[in-house]
């Protein structure tokens, strides 16, 4: 423990910083009738305050400059806070969007040569594409679904799934997620699988006011289940992992060597555009299989290459039937054999939860 003497420094010099934190300015005058001590004392001190972080010495004294506590945000940091200010057109409609806005101003005008804001998004510019415009008419929504991710408490939800069919669930939220241009909340409901809700289908959420325990990055790890397939479409674990075996038309062979449409993708023979992936063929991947057309042709698994050639071929019935199908109104899916010898209907958007490792034999 400081003596006697060294205790009443201590409290002095903790006296004038407390001063100082009060924005005050202390001369020699102020800190001797601060501290009860006579003119040349009171030096002293300041000489000792003067060497602390963010105090300096002006015309009426010494005076503590706040922004001189933080840590000055390097170049790097404002050019970054620049492109995450993009993502701020994804929430316009809601307080988030201007606080993305700010937290770039307050970084670049405390760069070490501050920069305009303005040209900084100019400069540097993070596009939405499309974006997700049900998020500014749902911003109570989202500050609902905020808190309860803050305070790890349950939500009651009322969703709409793509078929357009009603849910109404209590839902534990994990992530807030931006995918591309769309935002999803990932979560589960008690005790089942983790899935992803489009935040613009949903209708409604409530907080519960009951907590439930944030799992472990051991239990809940997003870039593994991501890992593993092509999208956001999760829950879909009961697909088998696949080797996926594609060959490029030749204008694709030079993107696919300096693109990365997942992260298990290897190009394995870059002159005949052959292309490995490692992952469960969720419809997302298929979707985009069929995107490139004639551009690309599945070479494994089998299952997956008849799939795709039964797909076209209906494409091109409805092209070839003109009109007369469209007319009708009369859809064009197929039936699809499952392992278990269910059938549903073409898989662009299965049931969540279910099975979807396609046989190879042809649909009736």
């Amino acid at each position: 423990m400081p003596s006697g003497g060294q205790g009443k420094q201590l409290e002095r010099m903790c006296r004038a910083f407390e001063a100082l934190l009060e924005g005050k300015s202390l001369g020699t005058a102020e800190l001797s009738t601060l501290l009860g001590v006579g003119p040349a004392q009171a030096r002293r001190y300041a000489k000792q305050l003067g060497k602390m972080k963010g105090v300096r010495q002006t015309a009426d004294g010494i005076q503590l400059s706040k922004q001189a506590l933080f840590e000055t945000p390097s170049r790097e940091a404002a050019v970054a806070a620049a492109l995450m200010a993009g993502v701020s057109e994804l929430f316009h409609g809601t307080r988030y969007a201007q606080a993305m806005r700010d937290a770039l101003g307050y970084v670049a005008a405390r760069a070490p040569q501050p920069l305009p804001t303005d040209g900084l998004l100019q400069r540097f510019r993070f596009a939405t594409r499309g974006g997700d415009p049900a998020i500014g008419e749902k911003a109570q929504v989202l500050e609902v679904v905020v808190k309860a991710l803050l305070n790890s408490e349950r939500l009651a939800v009322n969703y709409i799934d793509f078929a357009g069919a009603p849910r109404c669930c209590t839902f534990e939220p994990l992530t807030l997620f931006v995918y591309e241009h769309q935002l999803y909340l990932i979560g589960r409901e008690p005790q089942l699988a983790i899935e992803a809700l489009r935040f613009s289908r949903l209708a409604s959420a409530h907080g519960t006011k009951q907590r439930f325990e944030y799992p472990s990055s051991a239990a809940y790890n997003l870039d593994a289940l991501l890992h593993e397939i092509w999208g956001i479409f999760l829950g879909y674990d009961e697909h088998a992992l696949e080797e996926v075996i594609v060959r490029l038309a030749p204008r694709w062979r030079t993107f696919a060597n300096s693109h990365r449409w997942h992260p298990s993708q290897q190009v394995i023979d870059a002159d005949k555009g052959l292309v490995r992936f490692f992952l469960r063929p969720c419809p997302e991947f298929r979707g985009w299989v069929l995107n490139m057309g004639s551009e690309i042709e599945v070479l494994q698994p089998n299952w997956l290459r008849e799939w795709v050639a039964s797909e076209l071929k209906d494409a091109l019935a409805i092209y070839e039937a003109g009109d007369a199908v469209i007319q009708r109104g009369e859809p064009c899916h197929r039936r699809v054999v499952l392992p278990n010898s269910r059938r549903i209907q073409a898989p662009m958007d299965p049931p969540r939860r279910l099975r979807l490792r396609l046989r190879t034999d042809k649909a009736p």
